[in-house]
């Protein structure tokens, strides 16, 4: 297991149980899980280009797909995840209010 690795395990393992927390609803699971697919499907193509551009080089030894670390992706995903059940969570009291 590389440190680039033991750090995603590390951050997934406290990371992804607090934004359960934020979790409310199917719905708002399935919007965040949406919002995950999303950025990876972005994401993967535009690093992969970046590393057979020659733009970065990843010093990750792990596993691949095509060039790109799979860390990156599964990195990518966790942030995304966090951050849309974060930013998509409402409290019970507010749901009537609107911006």
């Amino acid at each position: 297991m590389t440190s680039y690795s033991a750090f995603n395990l590390l951050f997934a393992s406290l990371a992804l149980p607090v934004s359960a927390l934020f979790i409310r609803s199917r719905r708002q699971l399935r919007a965040c899980v949406f919002a995950t697919v999303i950025s990876i499907l972005i994401a993967y193509p535009w690093n992969a280009y970046a590393i057979a551009a020659g733009v970065w080089a990843s010093i990750d030894s792990g596993p691949r797909l095509y060039a790109v670390p799979l860390n990156e992706i599964w990195f990518v995903a966790i942030c995304t995840f966090v951050s849309s059940s974060v930013l998509s969570w409402e409290r019970g009291d507010s749901r009537s209010k609107h911006w």
